[in-house]
């Protein structure tokens, strides 16, 4: 390094480790100092993996992202109430696609479609710096045209192997028979994949109903569908989890979701009338270490059908979201909640944490930097 960034200063590695800890903001602004800062602030991987693993440390870039209408608008946006609980303004978001399908180490996959095969395009995009990439999205072709059929997507990371992917898993099911079902798979590497790779065998898990939000912990994508299985993104195979005897899975009357708290795969299981029992998984893959973590009682949040944690909070709040209009903070110490009221309804809620890692740079597209 020869320029203003080493003279008569610190070490450029220490330089590093003090401004990894600024918010990311900050560290965009901080691009127009030198080529030397830009280049550091846009196409350093290493950096951008520190300063990521700094802000999951912190939460200092935490945020929630909310979908809905605001101002009576009569199409939806996305919205980023940055640092929330503390502060609590929707800022509105310029982004390609408003149909979020999954979050990653700063980057959302944005489809869009929602529901059709045809014309789907697949983005990845960074928020913060606006950085976005487009995927090919081919139509899978139909095997039986008598049956319904529906496409479901998730994204995440494998540090193992430094790769992003994305899985896609298209279902084929009866329209009267629920075990009357075909399921595939393909896979999309970024940086390395062109064309979708089809896994080798059919996946026996009905997926036609299973949810959007898919949660990435070690490595590995959660579904619940029967039962709760997971897709490793490194070996690119399928395993079940066992959930906690206690937990009623397939009952009717309890509404159980897989998600992720703090890294840890988790069960939010909503007894309706009842309460939201949070289970947690304390070491992977280990069914004995199932807990029941919290206990957010109906009387705590009044006449809530559905409702479901996001986060914990850098004060240790549990972060929920209840359709169509709130978010809630659950106090443990006090078995507690603060309702949060943004004056217009939402449709889905997201926690965020925002990062430099550029689309990029790992699909392999050269920027502009001189």
């Amino acid at each position: 390094m020869d320029d203003d960034m080493t003279k008569k200063s610190l070490p450029f590695e220490a330089v590093m480790e003090i401004i990894s800890w600024l918010p990311v903001k900050s560290l965009i602004r901080f691009r127009c100092i030198s080529k030397t800062w830009h280049r550091l602030l846009t196409i350093d991987p290493q950096f951008a993996k520190l300063q990521l693993d700094r802000s999951i440390e912190s939460k200092v870039n935490s945020s929630i992202l909310i979908l809905g209408r605001k101002n009576g608008h009569a199409e939806s946006n996305l919205y980023s109430i940055n640092e929330f609980p503390t502060s609590d303004e929707p800022i509105l978001l310029e982004s390609p696609s408003i149909s979020i399908i999954g979050v990653c180490n700063g980057l959302i996959l944005l489809s869009s479609r929602l529901n059709e095969d045809e014309d789907r395009v697949l983005y990845v995009w960074n928020p913060i710096t606006g950085e976005y990439i487009s995927i090919p999205c081919t139509p899978t072709p139909t095997l039986y045209p008598s049956r319904r059929k529906n496409t479901r997507f998730a994204f995440g990371f494998h540090q193992a192997i430094n790769q992003y992917k994305i899985i896609r898993l298209v279902c084929e099911s009866s329209l009267h028979q629920q075990t009357e079902f075909h399921t595939c798979g393909s896979v999309y590497t970024l940086g390395t994949d062109s064309l979708w790779r089809p896994l080798e065998h059919d996946i026996p898990y009905n997926t036609y109903s299973i949810g959007l939000n898919v949660p990435l912990v070690k490595g590995a994508l959660h579904w619940r569908e029967k039962v709760i299985f997971s897709f490793d993104l490194k070996d690119e195979v399928f395993q079940e989890i066992l959930h906690p005897n206690d937990v009623k899975f397939n009952d009717p009357a309890v509404n159980v979701r897989v998600g992720e708290l703090g890294g840890l795969l988790c069960l939010f299981c909503l007894q309706f009338e009842i309460d939201v029992q949070i289970w947690v998984m304390k070491e992977y893959g280990i069914v004995s270490s199932w807990r029941k973590q919290f206990i957010v009682g109906r009387l705590q949040v009044p006449r809530s059908v559905s409702y479901y944690p996001l986060c914990v909070s850098k004060e240790g709040e549990i972060i929920l979201f209840r359709r169509p209009w709130e978010l809630l903070l659950y106090n443990q110490g006090t078995n507690s909640v603060q309702i949060k009221n943004f004056g217009f309804p939402f449709y889905n809620a997201i926690s965020y944490i925002g990062s430099l890692v550029s689309p990029r740079v790992i699909n392999g597209v050269e920027h502009n930097i001189t």
